[in-house]
């Protein structure tokens, strides 16, 4: 079973900074991003 949180959220926020967490995304999908700036935003909210 996976946590959905840890003792607060800023508990939560030092765990994922510092540590490994696994979490489950089959809720996630896919999002199409349109408009004259789409490229430039998504390049800036991406990592890679």
């Amino acid at each position: 079973m996976l946590p959905t949180a840890y003792e607060s959220l800023e508990d939560d926020y030092w765990h994922l900074r510092e540590h490994v967490q696994i979490w489950d995304v089959a809720c996630q999908v896919q999002v199409e991003v349109k408009g004259r700036d789409a490229l430039k935003l998504v390049e800036f909210l991406t990592p890679r």
